[in-house]
């Protein structure tokens, strides 16, 4: 098994994996109404659950077991923006009955037409937005 130079591993279940792609599918294809206007396209936006451990080499693993549509989320085809009472009341509930999930971070879809487009682009790497809200999250953590 190759690493990265970080020297950790992100293992994604069966089920999380399907979630991921259903969800990303259903806001991409199916015509969402807001505010009495069509969209489709759209972005969609998740909190990802599972835990993290130390394994034999001193390598970390980050298991991700299911994870939850954050439905509070403003979605936009260039764009997410969650709720943050959401992941408020989503990591109390988690704590209180399922305390051996922890919460392990987020991810969010970026709805492209074709795959040519995006590796043509490179649009498979982090977005500036994306770095900058990986910062963020990172900082807050060390408070």
């Amino acid at each position: 098994m190759k690493y990265n130079s970080s020297g950790y591993v992100i293992r994604i279940s069966e089920n999380a994996l399907i979630q991921m792609c259903l969800n990303g599918l259903e806001a991409y294809i199916v015509t969402h109404k807001e505010n009495n206007e069509d969209k489709s396209k759209l972005e969609t936006f998740g909190l990802l659950w599972g835990h993290e451990s130390t394994l034999t080499n001193q390598k970390t693993l980050y298991s991700i077991e299911l994870l939850s549509i954050d439905t509070s989320a403003v979605r936009k085809s260039n764009s997410c923006e969650p709720n943050d009472l959401a992941l408020e009341l989503k990591r109390d509930i988690m704590t209180s009955f399922w305390p051996h999930y922890d919460f392990l971070g987020d991810f969010h879809t970026h709805p492209y037409n074709n795959y040519r487009y995006v590796r043509n682009n490179k649009l498979y790497l982090y977005s500036e937005q994306d770095r900058s809200s990986i910062e963020d999250f990172t900082s807050s953590l060390k408070l």
